[in-house]
């Protein structure tokens, strides 16, 4: 079953690897974070991979051994990012054609340990995750030691020259879909996303919108927070202001299947969808 804002669905999934973190990085996003959301032709793309809160956060180098995709997509084509191990930024690589870029990465499996359940309590407030805490009464779970697997599942979209073209599913378990290009349409009356679980649309989802002035770059005391649902077609519309880039946010909550069931007895599964952009000022 999974948690969103409405009733409990049963699902299934196919497994990864695990690896070992803390409660402060399952709490906070995982986010791609370009040096610039636009560029020239042949000239290279440069994007951190950050984990942290309120759209500021520490990178990440590119490590292998936890990375399921790493690829960037490019009218209708895929290929692999590649690049070494410890690599900072994490994404490297040339733009060779014009139009709109997609970056995807996922993560391989991660657990974190609750020790304090006030702690899982605020997550679940916090990611609105209606029916969740019943359920783990109703489980006869643990509430001062339990475990819960997790996985990233973010985007970026880029613009390479005039930037055209269209976001595409790349078919993570959880992703973010662009149904509009920020880059070369009017979306300052809103621009439309969908966010999808098991590749079909999530219903009333939560997604928490960050926005902060374009070139602030890592910093958060002009970062903006907002929230918006999706629709019965997984459908909901980013309010949107000219000048900002933004991060988008999705999670699922559910009970985790046998393969990450296993993973050190873990009893909760978090799915992490995430998408960043940036909407240039005169849009």
């Amino acid at each position: 079953m999974h948690f969103t804002n409405s009733p409990l669905l049963k699902i299934a999934m196919a497994s990864m690897v695990t690896s070992l973190t803390t409660i402060d990085a399952v709490s906070h996003e995982l986010w791609i974070d370009p040096e610039r959301f636009s560029i020239t032709i042949d000239e290279q793309v440069r994007a951190d991979l950050r984990v942290g809160e309120n759209y500021a956060g520490g990178t990440s180098p590119y490590l292998p051994t936890r990375t399921e995709r790493f690829e960037f997509y490019f009218g209708g084509t895929v290929s692999n990012i590649g690049g070494r191990a410890g690599d900072r930024p994490a994404i490297q690589f040339e733009a060779q054609q014009e139009g709109l870029l997609v970056i995807a990465y996922e993560s391989d499996v991660s657990t974190v340990r609750y020790t304090e359940f006030e702690k899982f309590k605020a997550f679940v407030d916090h990611k609105n995750f209606e029916g969740a805490l019943e359920a783990h009464a109703a489980r006869k779970l643990s509430t001062d030691d339990f475990v819960e697997t997790y996985s990233r599942h973010a985007k970026s979209l880029v613009a390479v020259g005039d930037g055209a073209g269209s976001d595409v599913a790349v078919g993570m378990i959880t992703e973010i879909i662009a149904l509009d290009n920020p880059y070369n349409v009017d979306v300052t009356q809103g621009m439309r996303v969908q966010v999808n679980y098991l590749g079909s649309p999530r219903a009333n989802a939560q997604v928490e919108i960050y926005a902060r002035p374009n070139g602030e770059g890592n910093a958060s005391q002009n970062v903006t927070v907002d929230t918006v649902f999706t629709d019965h077609a997984g459908i909901a519309t980013i309010p949107i202001q000219a000048g900002y880039d933004f991060m988008l946010d999705a999670v699922v909550l559910r009970e985790p299947p046998p393969e990450r069931a296993e993973i050190r007895d873990a009893v909760w599964d978090s799915l992490w969808a995430n998408m960043s952009f940036s909407v240039p000022m005169g849009r």
